[in-house]
């Protein structure tokens, strides 16, 4: 299988690293449009390409004017579907084939990369990779994607515990395994430069929900949906899922837990993001954005910022992708379909992630400067 180099000093895995860009695909309505834009434009910013795959013939910076061209078995997931790495053989593009192959020569500023297509590449959301101290390979990984001989013969759509350590060089001693189910890792923790890891607390959420009340005293039923669900997931909540066991599994070893408030409910969760090693050496950090929803909920944005800062120093620059309000003819089609989930007045991203169950992190590849 392929090994990974560890020899390059500008990689440090998916933890936080230097970009060459960010990968996405998929990208068709218009909501999903809104965000791809805005997202180009934060990249932009920070000197950062984007290769948008919508039609498995060619990567490109923009949208193809011809809608017929777009291949429709693409789905949004880029972080699911593709993963950039350097190994024995080169740079090479793991390929999920539950999709369309793109033909080598249509890789176009990314041609130094060679397709390595495998049923088993494992889950973006479901794993991150950094190095140690000693700078050794670790992999951060949610075990209840990980499959055992058996069910890997029977099923080749996730991997083994050996396969995982071949594709990324990575030893078993060094692999870190947390149970989440039901959900993405990125759903609950973010590396933030090892040995640090954000990780979600609802009591957390709670205490800015309650600065939110002393804000918007009168805005009660908003509020109320949102401290339901925090109620809710807390009391049905696993053992082995609680943030008290989390925080100790990571602990143990080696990580520097930092608590935060970042989920709220289906449709807000401020972890779910991509973060780099910016131009000045310091971190960005790209997550969900509560823009264009009540007042009450964009202001949680800007406590989620507040506490972000104060916990991580490193972070220089924060961004948040809304991709716009939804439009009367798409609430009033949600009305109807599956896409009903979640507060009743939210932005694109916000409807994404309450019916779709993903967010930027699970829309963008990251393809680190190796």
């Amino acid at each position: 299988m392929n090994n990974i180099r560890t020899q390059s000093v500008s990689f440090t895995g998916y933890d936080v690293t230097r970009l060459k860009g960010l990968y996405m695909q998929g990208m068709r309505t218009r909501g999903e449009r809104n965000i791809f834009r805005e997202l180009r434009g934060v990249l932009k910013k920070e000197g950062l390409d984007v290769f948008l795959n919508n039609t498995n013939a060619r990567l490109s910076d923009r949208f193809e004017t011809d809608g017929n061209l777009i291949d429709k078995a693409l789905s949004i997931w880029g972080q699911d579907r593709k993963a950039f790495v350097l190994n024995s053989k080169g740079k090479q593009v793991l390929w999920n084939t539950t999709e369309p192959l793109m033909k080598q020569e249509d890789l176009g500023k990314l041609s130094d990369f060679e397709i390595h297509a495998a049923k088993y590449i494992p889950r973006g959301g479901d794993y991150y990779l950094g190095l140690n101290k000693k700078n050794e390979r670790w992999l951060l990984v949610n075990s209840k994607m990980i499959y055992d001989q058996n069910a890997f013969e029977r099923f080749a759509d996730a991997p083994t515990d050996e396969i995982l350590t071949q594709i990324f060089d990575v030893k078993p001693k060094n692999i870190c395994k947390l149970d989440i189910l039901g959900e993405d890792l990125d759903e609950v923790v973010r590396p933030i430069g090892y040995p640090y890891i954000l990780v979600n607390d609802f009591d957390k959420s709670k205490e800015l929900l309650a600065e939110i009340h002393k804000a918007y005293p009168k805005d009660y039923f908003t509020q109320w949906d949102l401290l339901a669900y925090i109620e809710k997931k807390s009391k049905n909540i696993f053992p082995f899922e609680t943030t008290e066991t989390i925080c100790n599994i990571l602990k143990n070893f080696g990580f520097k837990p930092i608590r935060i408030g970042g989920r709220f409910n289906e449709t807000i969760n401020f972890l779910n993001a991509i973060a780099f090693r910016n131009s000045k050496g310091k971190i960005t950090y790209i997550s969900n954005s509560t823009r264009k929803a009540e007042p009450p909920v964009e202001f949680l944005e800007k406590l989620f910022d507040r506490e972000l800062r104060k916990s991580v120093p490193e972070i220089s620059d924060t961004y948040y992708i809304c991709g716009g309000k939804r439009t009367p003819e798409e609430i009033f089609q949600a009305k109807n379909s599956i896409y009903n989930n979640g507060l009743s007045n939210r932005n694109v991203i916000m409807d994404i992630l309450a019916n779709r169950h993903g967010g930027i992190h699970c829309m963008s590849a990251e393809i680190p400067e190796f």
